[in-house]
């Protein structure tokens, strides 16, 4: 009995010896296919991380094995491949899948806990300010400050909105320079070269030798989509996408709105300088410590506010890119139309129908490709407009509420003893809700750190 449940046991590890060897081996020759297989591409036309140089992840699992040694499968046997977990692939696979999320989960997390710091902080100041001052020292201050905007516009908020507008407003119009600088004369280029190439690439993805006739005439009637075959429109848009694509990812990976760090905090610097001027001296400490505070929540808005426009501005960008060929094909669609609708049969018919089309392109192919480089630089112009509208969306409300501070000041406030309680009671949350909320952002700075070490690299076979 012995001497069975020692072979047993030899049987097993050499099954799970060779079935491990198996897997590396399996692993390192699908690498190498798919490295063979993408070097015969245009590697040009590849971002830097597709490169066949590129160590990509390969996992050979095993769900049945896996499920077997968990104790999830119980009535197929015991396990005859592996003797540990590990050795099925499924907890690397695991393990990889969910850091392929992190930093989308850190990005989101980071935008809540700003967001929980700004809210707390705001409720911290203006319970710490209430009550601090007497009537008579704030009187002035109300006169001059404490404004209808609909009188004379020289409201706190009205004021701060108009400036945090001119500035936003300044530095789009300053992108849309830059924008036309780079990327203009590519789009000219492209849009040139892509009207010289097209008789070439429709004989290229139409060529008779090549593609059956009938397919041709598919092609064209499915206006240039059809099954597995070359997309004519994406292959059509291709000299155009190429010309731009060093200019397009050089502008696009630029950090969008970043000088607003630095004229913002400014724009309120002055508006306390000028409520500080006009101030007595003995109220100057509590404008300049509730000054401090109106600026950290500002960081804080602005950096929530410049996320999400690089966000908008990213997702958008990736759709204009992609909706090129198809702009591409709406401006064929005369020309696809035309050649339905040639009553032509017999023999040589489906050749007729393909030269009548190129002699479509070739009358239509300045119209279309400057065209759609003109729609390049409209939808950017756009996307830009549309980032700056929601930036400057949550500066408005900035704008409200470091109005809603600074009327504190000289608001009436009653200094009962339950009001007292209730504002010292506030005040013991907001900075239990702070720490709470810095603890879990240390956390979180030990916590993703660790999920970018699992990257693909971390898997090499």
């Amino acid at each position: 009995m012995a001497q069975k449940m020692a072979k047993y046991e030899a049987d097993k590890s050499r099954r799970a010896f060779c079935s491990l060897a198996r897997s590396r081996d399996a692993c390192t020759a699908l690498k190498n296919d798919f490295r063979l297989g993408e070097g015969l591409m245009d590697s040009s036309r590849l971002p830097e991380s597709s490169k066949p140089h590129a160590d990509l992840p390969v996992f050979c699992t095993s769900a049945i094995e896996y499920g077997k040694l968990q104790g999830s499968i119980k009535s197929d046997g015991d396990p005859s491949c592996f003797n540990c977990v590990e050795d099925t692939g499924i907890p690397a696979l695991r393990t990889w899948c969910h850091a392929l999320a992190g930093p989308t989960r850190e990005k989101a997390t980071g935008r809540l806990f700003t967001s929980l710091e700004t809210l707390a902080r705001s409720v911290w100041h203006y319970v710490d300010i209430a009550g601090e001052h007497d009537d008579p020292e704030f009187a002035h201050l109300k006169a001059q400050w404490d404004k209808d905007p609909t009188d004379d516009g020289s409201g706190i908020e009205i004021r701060l909105t108009n400036e945090f507008k001119t500035v936003v407003d300044d530095v789009v119009e300053d992108l849309k320079i830059e924008f036309a600088e780079s990327l203009q004369d590519a789009c000219n280029e492209g849009a040139d070269l892509a009207c010289e190439e097209a008789q070439l690439i429709c004989e290229e993805v139409l060529d008779h030798e090549n593609v059956d006739p009938h397919t041709i005439k598919a092609i064209l009637r499915h206006k240039g989509v059809f099954g597995h075959y070359r997309d004519l429109n994406e292959a059509l848009a291709e000299p155009l996408l190429k010309a731009i694509s060093r200019p397009w990812t050089g502008f696009f990976r630029r950090a969008f709105f970043e000088s607003l760090k630095i004229s913002i905090p400014l724009i309120i610097e002055n508006l306390f300088q000028d409520v500080l001027d006009g101030a007595a001296n003995c109220v100057h400490p509590l404008l300049i410590k509730l000054m401090k505070g109106c600026l950290r929540d500002a960081s804080s808005t602005i950096l929530i506010e410049l996320r999400a426009a690089r966000r908008h501005i990213s997702e958008e960008q990736k759709a204009l890119s992609r909706s090129i060929p198809e702009h591409i094909k709406e401006g064929l669609d005369e020309c696809y139309k035309h050649v339905a609708e040639l009553n032509l049969r017999g023999r040589g018919s489906i050749m007729k129908r393909k030269a009548a089309f190129m002699k479509d392109i070739d009358r239509r192919s300045e119209t279309i490709f400057h065209g759609t480089a003109e729609m390049i630089m409209t939808e950017v112009y756009e996307i830009l407009e549309d980032a700056a509208t929601e930036i400057k969306s949550g500066l408005e409300s900035l704008a409200g509420d470091i109005e809603a501070n600074i009327s504190t000041l000289w608001e009436d406030v009653q200094s009962d003893a339950l009001e007292i309680k209730a504002r010292e009671y506030a005040r013991d949350c907001a900075e239990d809700v702070l720490q709470e909320v810095q603890s879990c952002h240390d956390k979180m700075d030990a916590y993703f750190p660790d999920l970018r070490d699992n990257s693909p690299s971390s898997f090499p076979v």
